[in-house]
Formats: C-alpha cells, structure tokens, sequence
C-alpha cells in the first residue's frame, strides 16, 4: 500500500468518525432543542394561595414555535381543569385572544377541600401544569 493510499484511508476515516459524532450529538440534542424551540405556554395563578370563598384566577400566555418568531397563538381553544387530590373542582374552556393570552376564572368553595391544588392547561399538543394551595 502507498503513502497516498494510507493518506486517504485515514481520511476518510476521519470524515465518518466525525459524521458518526455529529449524528450521536444531534440524537441527544434534538429533544432539547426541539422543546426549547418549540410552542410555549406559560401559565401562573394571580396568588399562590387562596382561603376557602376566594375567586382564583389563571392566566396564560401562548406562543408559536422560535423558528416562527415566537408569534402568539391567537384565537385558539384551551383547555383548564383544577384538581384536588383526585376530585375534578373545576373545567373551563377558554379561547387565546389576539396577543395569545388566556384567563379563567372560579370562585373555591367554601366547603372545599383544603391543601394543594394542581392547574392542568391544554393546547392543542401543548400542555402546561401549575399549583396553589387552599387553607381554611
């Protein structure tokens, strides 16, 4: 075997180690790049803990994906469910207005139950989760 042929042997193996390690790298790194380019929802209560009577209220804001500019996501359903433990207090449909922000509202019953409470969100794929805390 010639100089050449050698030459070009550990060439080409060069050029298939590091295409073998960019593949692996963007294996690992898709996930992550794809949820942090990915739509965005944010969701917060007003407070993060209420009494037993009090209104709480959830609000929202939805965006399209970075490769769109992070757009809002105007006019579009959304889904709200508060739970309890197990017990379901309260589901709402709501709508993104034209800057892609969502509210809903409830009042807690007074005869509720206390301790912490779990906000579920849906968008299309997109889900979001938050808590509170109720007390007496």
């Amino acid at each position: 075997m010639s100089a050449r042929e050698e030459i070009l042997i550990v060439i080409g193996w060069k050029h298939v180690t590091s295409a073998l390690a960019l593949t692996l790298l963007l294996l690992v790194a898709f996930p992550i790049i794809s949820d942090w380019a990915g739509p965005r929802l944010e969701l917060s209560t007003d407070r993060t803990e209420y009494v037993l009577g009090d209104v709480v209220k959830i609000e929202g804001m939805a965006r399209d994906s970075l490769i769109s500019g992070f757009k809002p996501l105007s006019f579009e359903p959304v889904a709200v469910e508060v739970r309890a433990s197990e017990d379901v207090v309260w589901i709402d449909q709501v709508s993104t207005d034209s800057s892609g922000r969502f509210v809903s509202s409830f009042k807690l019953r007074q005869d509720g139950p206390q301790g912490v409470y779990e906000v579920y969100v849906s968008l299309g794929v997109e889900n979001g989760r938050t808590t509170f805390s109720v007390r007496g």
